[in-house]
């Protein structure tokens, strides 16, 4: 009998001193594909955790934006539905920038829980956007813990942002750091994105208990000897759990596909979705052949999706060519040949909304764009360019600058006159780092201001059958190393 309640009072100490992280990113969408790894499903496997343990939910961010509707109400829609779920922090990263700080600001006006980014100031003001924390503490069953959030420099070039400064992330988190070590705060977490984990290694967080990286599509964990790095998104139906006990730290992945839906939760998105319900919902078109938006394949090489949409630019706007950029296909999904194409479909493949203008081109003005589409391709960068109109052959084994090979349409070299091109005003205002020059731009916007989806729609249901397909527009002509037998 005393063996029992040892056993037992041993058990409630550890309990006592224990709590879990749960951790997401990367959920833009209010409904998924997959109808079983909803958000509703997300909400649901928390609160069952919630009742087993204390728990906190963690969110890595880039959620906020982008989505069908978060073109209308700039992210409103997807606080709601956080707060329904009791979000315990809110890390703010670089999508949560797509409609500029005040925007942001608004957001934060709205949430029920905090939103935290450490090393960004607002250029206007010189110093935190408005509304947005640098830091925040959580009180947990051992003691508070710290957050912070921070950023790359690329968040500019990806993004647009016009009044972000970007401070040193290292010496900002270090300062905060300090700051909450005079409060009595002694554990912290760091939440940051791939692109600052280019630039410094995971060792130089070693500051922090915990790591957490806010990852599309990367899941994993790595144990260094002062910290602990996590990989993770939500896409995929899993989350990062992190078990935290007082002297001891270990993470795992947990689906949350098929949960028990919460019911708060379920409503508030239903309440949304049915807003644009009949709108969305109309059929433009059944699939005579396949074609999909995964990310492997839309950033790297040429793709049926890709040409369907950049057809669609160039007969909207009446040009020679038109390219498309492969960040700008966010569905990450596969359609089968006999599958009906919706406006839902088209608006979350084409989240941003965007617009399109006319450039005039020469031959080597177009060459230039299309080896900036391929200077980055082993890091499958959103900049990689859909084409339609020419053909370029290409060798990504030859040094970034000197990619293209040839540049053709319709199987023949480009004479030395001016073309005109169709692109994304993204591209057009300097996205991604792309160089267009502003003095051969069209004075007028093409196609009266309507976003990208409503002309790819409608372009969509012009076209008697739909039969996307590859057909030899990216040429890629790469020598393979071939090792002697």
């Amino acid at each position: 009998m005393l063996k029992f309640f040892v056993a037992l009072l041993l058990s409630y100490t550890s309990s006592a001193n224990a709590f879990n992280l749960i951790f997401a990113s990367n959920i833009p969408r209010l409904t998924e594909v997959n109808e079983t790894r909803s958000l509703a499903n997300l909400a649901g496997f928390i609160q069952n955790k919630r009742s087993q343990t204390s728990s906190f939910f963690i969110h890595g961010g880039d959620s906020l934006f982008p989505n069908a509707l978060s073109v209308y109400d700039s992210g409103a829609h997807m606080v709601d539905v956080l707060n329904t779920i009791q979000t315990d922090v809110f890390l703010v990263n670089q999508r949560e920038m797509a409609k500029g700080l005040d925007q942001l600001t608004m957001r934060t006006h709205e949430a029920e829980f905090p939103l935290v980014l450490s090393n960004v100031f607002d250029q206007r003001t010189s110093t935190n956007i408005d509304g947005v924390l640098p830091y925040y503490s959580l009180a947990t069953p051992i003691g508070d813990v710290g957050f912070l959030m921070l950023m790359s420099e690329t968040v500019n070039s990806t993004y647009l942002t016009e009044d972000v400064v970007i401070l040193d992330p290292i010496e900002r988190a270090e300062a905060f750091i300090h700051e909450m070590r005079s409060q009595g705060i002694s554990h912290f977490v760091v939440v940051t994105e791939p692109d600052l984990l280019k630039l410094y290694p995971a060792e130089r967080f070693s500051f922090a208990d915990v790591l957490f990286v806010a990852a599309e599509v990367r899941e994993g964990v790595r144990y260094h000897p002062d910290l602990i790095e996590v990989w993770g998104g939500g896409s995929s139906g899993n989350v990062a759990v992190v078990d935290w006990q007082k002297d001891d730290i270990r993470a795992h992945f947990e689906s949350y596909s098929g949960a028990e839906i919460m019911p708060e939760t379920e409503q508030m998105i239903q309440r949304y979705v049915s807003h644009l319900g009949v709108v969305l919902e109309q059929p433009l078109g059944v699939l005579v052949t396949p074609m999909d938006s995964m990310r492997n394949s839309i950033r790297t090489q040429e793709s049926a999706m890709g040409n369907l949409f950049s057809d669609a630019l160039r007969s909207a706007t009446r040009t020679d060519f038109a390219v498309l950029n492969g960040g700008a296909i966010r569905g990450n999904r596969q359609y089968r040949q006999g599958d009906k194409i919706s406006r839902r479909d088209i608006q979350n493949e084409l989240p941003f909304g965007g617009v399109v203008y006319k450039v005039k081109v020469l031959p080597m003005e177009l060459k230039e764009i299309m080896e900036h589409s391929l200077s980055d391709v082993d890091n499958k960068a959103g900049r990689f360019l859909q084409v339609s109109g020419f053909e370029v052959g290409y060798d990504l084994s030859r040094p970034v600058g000197q990619r293209v090979l040839t540049l053709t349409s319709g199987g023949r070299p480009l004479m030395n006159r001016e073309y005109w091109l169709a692109i994304p005003d993204y591209i057009k205002n300097g996205g991604d780092d792309y160089v267009i020059d502003a003095n051969k731009v069209a004075r007028e916007m093409s196609n009266q201001d309507r976003f990208v989806w409503n002309i790819v729609a409608d372009y969509l249901v012009s076209l008697e059958v739909l039969t996307p397909k590859v057909e030899g527009r990216l040429r890629d002509q790469t020598v393979k190393n071939v090792t002697p037998q």
